[in-house]
């Protein structure tokens, strides 16, 4: 099964620093669906 996924926005719009300073941790979890646009841009974001 295969699905098309939205482009991710590929530019940066923070610094590394900035996105560690600004790191958080919730633990509040809902039943909501994780949009697409979400999705796609994680897994663009954990490509090593």
């Amino acid at each position: 099964m295969t699905f098309d996924l939205p482009a991710p926005e590929q530019q940066d719009s923070q610094s590394l620093v900035g996105s560690i300073a600004d790191r958080r941790s919730v633990r509040e979890y809902t039943n909501a669906p994780l949009p697409i646009g979400v999705l796609s841009q994680l897994l663009w974001s954990a490509q090593v």
